[in-house]
């Protein structure tokens, strides 16, 4: 019997989209904090961003992406318990 084994670094499967990492780039703050997170609050931030349909609102989600990071919070931080 053979068994599938699945890839345990998840990490490799998310990836950041290019406009993002531009602007992570051009924001320190936010890149680190955005780097500290774990996969799941990435994730969480990634899809946000790609799941705009126009690309006005794909810059708004990366603005107010920055302004979150900038200030350490996680996309859904209004939900997290204190």
């Amino acid at each position: 019997m053979v068994k599938n084994v699945r890839n345990t670094n998840q990490e490799t499967d998310l990836k950041v989209p290019d406009d993002l990492d531009l602007i992570l780039n051009k924001h320190p703050k936010a890149r680190t904090t955005f780097d500290s997170f774990s996969r799941s609050n990435k994730k969480e931030y990634i899809t946000w961003i790609e799941d705009a349909k126009t690309q006005t609102t794909r810059e708004k989600r990366m603005s107010t992406t920055i302004k979150f990071l900038s200030e350490g919070r996680t996309k859904n931080w209004k939900y997290e318990r204190k």
